[in-house]
């Protein structure tokens, strides 16, 4: 199984100064949003190993939520044995 960390930083104001989303909210959304990325992440990657190596990639998810925007920016960071499994795991997690 494909190993994943996530990074997932909240910008913007804070909810007790108006934001539109109460702690609670945030965390449900933000919890539900990791799942959903790594639920893709391992449809796509889960198995593949690398050709010469025989190693799986590692994820790192990084982003941020802002929370005056209620913008999700996130980033995919692939770390691999070698280019061409970075390569083919990128072209996996594009599709």
């Amino acid at each position: 199984m494909v190993d994943i960390q996530f990074d997932i930083k909240l910008t913007g104001d804070s909810p007790e100064s108006g934001a539109l989303l109460d702690p609670l909210e945030i965390r449900q959304l933000l919890e539900s949003t990791q799942h959903h990325i790594a639920e893709h992440i391992h449809r796509r990657l889960d198995g593949q190993t690398c050709d010469i190596h025989d190693q799986e990639p590692r994820v790192i998810v990084t982003g941020s939520y802002d929370l005056d925007s209620e913008q999700l920016d996130v980033q995919y960071n692939i770390e691999a044995c070698c280019n061409l499994m970075i390569m083919k795991s990128a072209g996996l997690l594009g599709r």
